[in-house]
């Protein structure tokens, strides 16, 4: 049996609840957004679980990387419930970001590859950009040791602290790179402008440098083709 779990929206500016987010956990896969009394519509964008510990990192993995890959393309058709997925994956993201340490950055680092391996079998067209950034930001070999079983060889905790920041830095940057192309990607309301945007990250993703890529997807993410840029 499915665990119904509800999350209240707030807006922003005035920090009131604007939206009730419903989901059950179970076979279902829509949301049920409630705006104001008596208007109910149904999404197909999964809702965010509620986080009751915020200190349960793993849990908050575990609910990224699900609720990032399991969002059907067809959901963003609709002009309902983008902006809640949105607005709780860059929540979460920040969450993980903030939880980032030499101590952390072993699970922190199997979340991106669930990512990366979930986007090869859901989103293909989106993987044929997204497995650069692993790429662009020196961790590939990282990955490849964790893949073999190997998590003790790219554990942090006996590495110098210059050694220690760089690898934190790299993931961060990775992570959050790859949010960005998630986030874009899965809101966009049709195929033509996937395939647009694709085209454009992948120059940014192999062509930029290093310090500035970030920069430069969150240019082409959140201005160029961020779907709330559009409304």
């Amino acid at each position: 049996l499915g665990t119904a779990i509800t999350v209240v929206q707030f807006d922003r500016r005035s920090c009131r609840p604007c939206a009730t987010a419903s989901h059950d956990n179970g076979a279902g896969g829509k949301s049920t957004l409630q705006n104001g009394p008596g208007a109910t519509t149904t999404t197909a964008f999964p809702a965010w679980p509620q986080r009751t510990d915020r200190r349960d990192l793993e849990a908050a993995l575990q609910a990224f990387q699900h609720t990032v890959t399991s969002v059907p393309l067809k959901a963003s058709a609709s002009s309902e419930g983008w902006r809640e997925w949105s607005d709780g994956g860059f929540a979460a993201h920040k969450f993980i970001a903030s939880k980032l340490t030499r101590f952390t950055y072993v699970p922190v680092l199997s979340c991106l590859r669930d990512l990366i391996v979930n986007c090869q079998r859901n989103f293909p067209d989106l993987y044929a950009v997204l497995k650069f950034v692993p790429k662009k930001n020196g961790l590939n070999p990282l990955l490849a040791l964790l893949e073999d079983g190997q998590a003790d060889a790219v554990r942090l905790e006996t590495l110098r602290p210059r050694e220690v920041r760089r690898r934190l830095d790299d993931l961060l940057r990775a992570l959050e790179q790859s949010w960005l192309l998630f986030n874009c990607y899965l809101t966009l309301p049709n195929a033509a402008l996937r395939e647009d945007m694709l085209w454009a990250a992948r120059t940014v993703v192999e062509k930029v440098k290093t310090d500035q890529r970030t920069r430069a997807i969150e240019l082409l993410c959140l201005v160029l083709y961020f779907r709330g840029a559009r409304a």
